[in-house]
């Protein structure tokens, strides 16, 4: 089901985002029919530093990004 759309997000950068899970999905009310509001959770971790709050926050806008390029995704 979401593994493509993960195995996207992870693609964004296999260095420093070390997990993407799927931990929940939403089809009620609250979503329009045939849609699905999916629940992840991010790892980032860098192997030799902390990481700064900007590359963090880098790096979300370029997931959320590619999942709106690719799969026409809404962040709610």
């Amino acid at each position: 089901l979401a593994g493509p759309f993960l195995e996207a997000l992870l693609a964004v950068d296999k260095t420093l985002i070390r997990q993407v899970k799927l931990f929940d999905v939403y089809t009620g009310d609250k979503v329009q029919k045939g849609e699905k509001s999916l629940a992840i959770r991010v790892t980032l971790q860098a192997d030799d530093r902390t990481l700064k709050e900007t590359e963090t926050q880098q790096l979300t806008e370029q997931i959320i990004q590619q999942a709106k390029e690719l799969f026409g995704a809404i962040q709610r």
